[in-house]
C-alpha cells in the first residue's frame, strides 16, 4: 500500500505542478482542486504508515 500511496502522491505532484505553471495565477480553481487532492492524499498516506507501524510494534 504504501508504494502505490507514494505513487499516486507523485502523480498528483506532477499534475499540481503542471496546472500551476499553465494557471497565471496559484489561486485558480483548478490548480485548487488538484492541490486540495495532493493534500487529501498525502494524510491519507502518513495515517497508513502510521497505523501500519503501530500494527507492526503490536
Amino acid at each position: 500500500m504504501t508504494r502505490e500511496g507514494a505513487q499516486r502522491i507523485d502523480e498528483l505532484r506532477v499534475k499540481l505542478y503542471e496546472a500551476a505553471l499553465s494557471s497565471s495565477k496559484l489561486t485558480d480553481p483548478h490548480v485548487l482542486r488538484i492541490s486540495e487532492e495532493t493534500d487529501r492524499a498525502i494524510v491519507d498516506f502518513l495515517l497508513k504508515q502510521q497505523a501500519n507501524k503501530k500494527a507492526a510494534c503490536e
